[in-house]
């Protein structure tokens, strides 16, 4: 314990340290202190005795010794909060470096281009890239930051790249399917197959996918981002922004939400939500009209109740906008269908707060009497059975059982989603009330894979940080800074926003 190296590390060392700490303290508080003593050192050394404590019975360098008895020192007298501030607080306050400007979304995921940490700036007008409107926590944080063009700019996320390349390699499977896919070709080196085999289990694992992750950790943003670069791709997409307008209504400038029974028996089909199909097929003809007009209607338009003949997809969605009560929840349940089969477009359905689909609406029923109110659950809603609670393919329009079957834990076993011919289909769980909890959601057994969203890195707060003060948005933050400010909000975007 002397700083030469031997010793310190026995009982009878230990116990003289603490004699000596608890001698100098009585010392300090009686305001008669002299110069502290060394444990078995030289008699006038004013060598704090905290130094000649070691690392693992080894004694450190003696700045290093300084440091350790400063630090401990200071966490004794001052208490954990002010130790941990001055840890914190380095002298070193370097500036953040400045934020990358994204490349176009047609170009996110091209080969030679790293858009990761990079931030887009999202134009004002979206009629044609995102009709159905930005998310909730997309437009909070906008009109947090200002309302400005500057407080566009969204972050482009190293997940959300990955989920892109996964997604074009699910849509790239040969035409002869899954099947196909699965199986090496005879002649593959052993090095080869094992290649093609991990090719094949991404691109499968892409067909469906579930956006998992904490709150506010940015799933709805990514799923806006991921509908906006595969509409920017050529792909077909048809994007729902809040699954819980289905099941719950919509309040505001623009309300939704009213049932109506179905066409045909009125307890076997269900429930219509004939304006809420209305908007759903007016974002897809903003969207996508000149694809939809070159894509046929198929027979399996014919089989589902209440939707309207047409030759097209777009005559399709053109018939359900103009009768709307009568056509309309058809129509969406049909152009869900057909979309499965198409193969000159890759496709792309994506559902946010997708468990929403799972628990009861906020929809009644009343009695004969009119003296009791039954709950109407997801399941009876035509629309709620075609984006999720439904019966697999090709049974999309099955009638389900009336009574408890209607509410049936069993459906919460994964989502019932039919496949399409080519592209995916990814929904985002939300950890809101509106639905059921994500755990009792569970990926499709044999194709699909729950995403873990991860929150924000630290690189990423930083280029956050970095372009909110270089737009005028925020004050400028350095290094230091935005570190504590990620361990304050452990990556949360809305704590940090």
């Amino acid at each position: 314990a002397d700083g030469s190296g031997a010793g310190g590390a026995g009982p009878t060392a230990a116990s003289d340290f603490a004699r000596v700490e608890r001698t100098e303290r009585r010392r300090e508080r009686a305001g008669t202190a002299g110069p502290r003593r060394r444990v078995g050192g030289r008699r006038g050394d004013s060598v704090d005795p905290f130094a000649a404590r070691g690392r693992g019975g080894r004694t450190p360098a003696p700045e290093k010794q300084q440091d350790d008895a400063r630090d401990e020192l200071g966490f004794r007298r001052d208490g954990p909060d002010a130790w941990v501030s001055r840890m914190v607080n380095t002298d070193t306050h370097a500036p953040l470096e400045p934020a990358r400007p994204a490349p176009p979304p047609a170009e996110w995921t091209a080969p030679g281009v790293d858009a990761a940490n990079a931030v887009y700036l999202l134009p004002r007008d979206l009629s044609a890239a995102l009709p159905e409107g930005l998310p909730r926590p997309l437009l909070r944080e906008i009109e947090a930051c200002g309302d400005s063009d500057a407080a566009r700019g969204v972050l482009v996320r190293a997940p959300l790249l990955e989920l892109m390349g996964t997604l074009d390699a699910a849509q790239r499977l040969p035409a002869g399917g899954l099947a196909a896919a699965e199986r090496a070709p005879a002649g593959l080196t052993p090095g080869e197959a094992a290649a093609f085999e991990a090719a094949a289990a991404r691109a499968t694992s892409g067909r469906h996918v579930q956006l998992d992750g904490a709150r506010a950790s940015g799933k709805s943003v990514a799923l806006a981002l991921l509908v906006h670069w595969a509409r920017a791709n050529g792909w077909l997409a048809m994007y729902v922004p809040d699954a819980s307008v289905i099941t719950r209504g919509r309040v505001g400038p623009k309300p939704l939400g009213y049932v109506a029974r179905a066409p045909g028996d009125d307890s076997t089909l269900g429930w219509d939500s004939p304006d809420v199909a209305a908007e759903m097929l007016r974002h897809m003809v903003d969207a996508h009209a000149d694809e939809l007009a070159e894509l046929p209607v198929t027979d399996v338009t014919a089989g589902v109740a209440g939707a309207p003949e047409a030759k097209t997809l777009l005559e399709l969605c053109e018939k359900g906008i103009e009768a709307e009560v009568a056509h309309a929840t058809g129509s969406v349940v049909a152009l869900r269908a057909e979309l499965g089969r198409v193969t000159k477009y890759p496709v792309l359905v994506a559902v946010d707060s997708a468990n929403a689909l799972y628990a009861d609406s906020a929809f009644v029923e009343p009695s004969r009497k009119l003296d009791k109110l039954r709950p109407i659950h997801a399941s009876e809603l035509r629309l709620a059975r075609a984006f999720g609670a439904g019966s697999y393919e090709p049974a999309w329009d099955t009638p389900f059982a009336a009574g408890g079957d209607a509410a049936a834990p069993g459906m919460l076993g994964d989502f019932s989603w039919a496949e399409v011919a080519r592209g995916s289909v990814v929904s985002a769980l939300t950890h809101s009330s509106h639905g059921v909890s994500p755990k009792a959601i569970k990926p499709p057994a044999r194709l699909g894979a729950r995403v873990q969203m991860p929150r924000y890195t630290l690189p990423e707060c930083k280029a956050l940080l970095s372009y909110w003060g270089a737009a005028g948005i925020s004050r400028r933050v350095d290094a230091d800074e935005a570190l504590k400010l990620r361990a304050l909000t452990n990556g949360n975007g809305a704590e940090l926003r």
